[in-house]
């Protein structure tokens, strides 16, 4: 995984005008707790990769942030954005439903990679290279999280998948041997699993990822206009050449072992469903 809420205050009906973007528009914003992508402190989102790039985006926009931006729970995040009770949602990736409600811009705030987590002691004993690789062990998936259909379809047709509320447990979960594998989002993992202590305990299998999937903030279609999803993509774009962008990155990735080339916005493959 891991997303925030826009909510405009003015008429809905000027959304959808062909009239530039302006201050005029404010947006009230909100996501989960999914770090290093954004780190919430009781109800709000503080810190986090995603957030600083959607703030600077929006202000080289000219438009306001009302208020602090809100951490939900995800499940309720995605209700909201599906619904159309807020404005948009990060980060989130693609999927069939979200697509049918939300303008997704062309512009991905970043690039991301699943993979799977083994014991170090396991290291010469599982492997991935093809998902026929996890015939006959069990890996661990946390509820609400989208994955991929083939993902799931294989998993399902194996009966060999154990779901938890979250990532922590799954990672207890592996660590106690109670699980063979855990998918997690690479990024988010290592920050889960360096506040744990399990760094030494747990480990990537980095050859073959799962899938890659890219991170959006999205926005829903009774609420935004399409002219808005399309000028913040552009910004976005621009804003990725910028050294601002680049010290973001480096503020919450320098110290992982992620391939850039990868990882970083100039690496546009994938389309898969995540967080």
């Amino acid at each position: 995984m891991k997303y925030a809420i826009l909510l405009i205050a003015c008429n809905v009906t000027q959304l959808f005008m062909p009239t530039p973007v302006s201050g005029e528009i404010r947006l009230t914003i909100g996501s989960d707790h999914w770090p290093p992508y954004e780190l919430a402190e009781k109800d709000f989102v503080t810190h986090g990769f995603s957030k600083q790039v959607v703030e600077a985006v929006l202000k080289r926009m000219d438009v306001k942030i009302e208020g602090k931006i809100f951490r939900y729970p995800f499940a309720r995040l995605e209700h909201h954005i599906l619904h159309g009770h807020i404005d948009a949602a990060f980060s989130l990736s693609s999927n069939t439903e979200r697509q049918t409600a939300c303008y997704f811009p062309a512009e991905p705030l970043i690039d991301s990679k699943w993979v799977l987590f083994i014991r170090q002691k396991d290291k010469n004993r599982l492997t991935f290279a093809t998902l026929n690789d996890l015939k006959g062990k069990t890996i661990g998936v946390v509820r609400q999280y989208a994955y991929t259909p083939a993902f799931w379809a294989f998993l399902k047709k194996e009966n060999n998948y154990e779901t938890v509320s979250n990532d922590e447990q799954n990672f207890i979960k592996l660590r106690s041997g109670r699980i063979d594998y855990a998918i997690a989002e690479y990024a988010n993992a290592l920050t889960i699993l360096e506040k744990m202590g399990l760094n030494d305990e747990l480990m990537p299998l980095l050859t073959q990822p799962v899938y890659k999937t890219k991170l959006y903030l999205i926005f829903n279609k009774r609420r935004i206009s399409e002219q808005f999803a399309t000028q913040f993509s552009d910004t976005l774009k621009a804003f990725k050449d910028t050294p601002e962008y680049e010290r973001f990155y480096h503020d919450y990735f320098a110290s992982q072992p992620i391939n850039k080339a990868e990882f970083y916005h100039v690496c546009h493959r994938g389309n898969c469903v995540v967080h």
